[in-house]
């Protein structure tokens, strides 16, 4: 990356797979994520919120309906994760299970305006 680029982008620390769900890391994550499918689905009033997520289990493989009717099931690397909101009101739930390309992109978004806040979690490991 050219030292221009360098001055107006700052990467976030992402931790390998395991060790977010090791470090229990929380996340942001946006309330349309919950508003189709399987997932359930929130008020028109609620979705627009983001929700704090803390990884609780990785996968290395876990199967994933194609995108559309027709499509191919895909394999990816996943996060599991529980919503803390909902933690205390369902205690057996499962949590959901994400992508980690997406959960990555959301802990990016998360992280993005709170760099303190990554460089604790940084420490906490001895980065």
């Amino acid at each position: 990356m050219s030292t221009v680029m360098e001055r107006y982008i700052e990467l976030v620390k992402q931790y390998p797979d395991q060790e977010q769900v090791d470090l229990s890391v929380e996340i942001e994550v946006p309330g349309s994520w919950f508003s189709v499918g399987l997932m359930g689905s929130l008020t028109t009033t609620e979705q627009p919120e983001k929700y704090n997520a803390q990884a609780v289990e990785y996968s290395e493989v876990r199967e994933f309906p194609g995108a559309s009717r027709g499509a191919r099931k895909t394999k990816e690397k996943t996060i599991r994760f529980i919503c803390l909101a909902s933690a205390g009101d369902e205690p057996n739930s499962d949590g959901y299970w994400m992508k980690l390309s997406q959960w990555n992109r959301y802990c990016n978004d998360t992280f993005k305006d709170r760099r303190d806040d990554n460089l604790y979690i940084r420490k906490r490991v001895g980065h």
